[in-house]
């Protein structure tokens, strides 16, 4: 603890065994209170040695940079500050002090650890790094008025100032986006010399390769640009909050993408059934066997919290379980007791759906999503875009490829569209589209995903559950 500011560190990890029990031994236990590795999936040895070496261990959703770093945020709830710190050992630890005291010191919401700074940038950094960071931090001068030299991923936030940014990209472009975020917000930013550690082991697996650069140097210049053109392409949505205030951080202000992350008026609800071996996946149960099926089931709505999770620390919504079967107990047994569990009524889905939708808004007026458990390709970045939507629409919907809908996305009470659809059919999503377009309300539909209900669906599901796929 500095200057009694909690302090964690998260470190997103893919096969970093040589070098993460290092890099959490070398971390300072009076400067950090807790110590989290976000693994993405690795399949060595790195979650055992970074256990061994005193670390917390959370796991993403999905692989991506970005996922790992949710993960991490979701687990680090009571802190004031995260530091975000690369587990190959290329960042050096005894300089976690100096971007918090800087923090502390200027009173500013985001430190940048710059390597450029260092009079040796050109020795550890390669050309493809320098041009691409010359080029964005050009970009963002020029266009939010921002001022920085890197784009490294060692850098101090404070939670107040990272949760209004609403951070969703799961993979590279991770750190461009809070760079862009924060300079649209009017954030205080400061950057700090920190130099590149001696501990790394092999290569980035970013910068090590041209196809690893050109990627990351695509993403950062897409979401640069991209943030600039929907920008000009709706003013009214910029974020102009706290540079309206002076410059003021600890934004709290609602407008545009403040306010779509407000997490006060925001109610996340997952619709699911206790795993009870044949009266859940009833129609997968001729491939995989009612044990297999319901064990499957138990898998996904594990998954679907896991995206909510890191939706809950990005976007600041409440997060509650609908359930059909067990009780509190069972329920918090299963998927942990972070969340707030609700019974789900009798009768059929529509009744379902407009009974969690209009509970929820009646409890926090505002803006409620309700997604099932079963869609394993569902990630945080597609409820936190959701929510963001429901600034200006009154409806957002995900499509299923099977004709329904994974998600559904209000910003007021609307019990008409679970009346008169024809559930269980693929004209759910056709005809809620009718309904909504005979009221007049605005609508936007998400990417089309695909839910796991029949054997053919099994294909679709990721690595982590590969042995449900025969």
């Amino acid at each position: 603890m500095i200057r009694n500011l909690t302090v964690a560190v998260i470190i997103p990890a893919l096969d970093e065994e040589r070098t993460i029990g290092e890099v959490v031994a070398a971390i300072d236990r009076g400067v950090v209170d807790r110590v989290i590795v976000a693994d993405n999936g690795s399949a060595d040895g790195t979650v055992r040695r970074a256990r061994e070496a005193g670390a917390e261990v959370v796991f993403a959703a999905r692989k991506g940079y970005g996922s790992a770093c949710l993960a991490g945020i979701a687990a680090a709830r009571d802190v004031d500050v995260l530091v975000f710190l690369d587990g190959d050992g290329s960042d050096d630890p005894a300089e976690i002090a100096l971007l918090v005291e800087t923090l502390a010191e200027r009173d500013a919401d985001l430190v940048l650890g710059s390597r450029t700074l260092r009079p040796d940038a050109r020795r550890t950094l390669t050309a493809a790094q320098r041009v691409g960071n010359a080029l964005a931090c050009g970009l963002l001068r020029a266009f939010w008025g921002a001022r920085c030299t890197d784009l490294g991923p060692f850098r101090a936030v404070r939670r107040e100032a990272l949760e209004p940014l609403g951070m969703s990209d799961p993979d590279m472009g991770w750190t461009i986006e809070m760079q862009v975020k924060a300079a649209r917000l009017g954030l205080r930013v400061v950057e700090v010399p920190v130099s590149r550690s001696d501990r790394r082991a092999g290569r980035s697996k970013i910068s090590g390769s041209l196809v690893g650069s050109f990627r990351a140097g695509r993403r950062i210049l897409e979401t640069i640009v991209g943030a600039k053109l929907r920008e000009i392409a709706q003013p009214n949505r910029a974020l102009q909050g706290a540079a309206a205030a002076g410059g003021q951080p600890r934004a709290k202000a609602r407008g545009s993408e403040g306010e779509t992350h407000s997490g006060s008026a925001s109610t996340l609800i997952i619709l699911t059934r206790y795993p009870v071996p044949g009266r859940v996946k009833t129609r997968l149960i001729p491939a995989l066997g009612a044990e297999r099926a319901a064990a499957l089931h138990g898998e996904l709505a594990r998954l679907t919290l896991a995206a909510a999770r890191e939706a809950r620390a990005s976007a600041g919504c409440a997060v509650e379980v609908h359930h059909d079967g067990g009780d509190v107990a069972a329920m918090a047994a299963w998927l942990g007791d972070d969340v707030a569990f609700e019974p789900q009524v009798d009768g059929d889905l529509g009744r379902r759906l407009r009974y969690a939708a209009e509970s929820a808004l009646a409890r926090r007026p505002g803006r409620v999503v309700l997604v099932g458990s079963d869609c394993p390709q569902l990630e945080a970045r597609h409820l936190v875009d959701a929510f963001a939507a429901l600034a200006t629409s009154g409806v957002v919907l995900g499509p299923a490829r099977d004709g329904g809908y994974y998600l559904i996305g209000l910003s007021r009470s609307a019990p008409e569209l679970f009346d008169g659809i024809p559930w269980g059919t693929d004209r759910v999503l056709a005809r809620t589209l009718e309904v909504i377009r005979s009221t007049g309300c605005s609508v936007l539909l998400l990417d089309p995903l695909a839910d796991i209900d029949e054997p053919d669906d099994l294909r679709i599901l990721p690595d982590a559950l590969a042995g449900y796929r025969s």
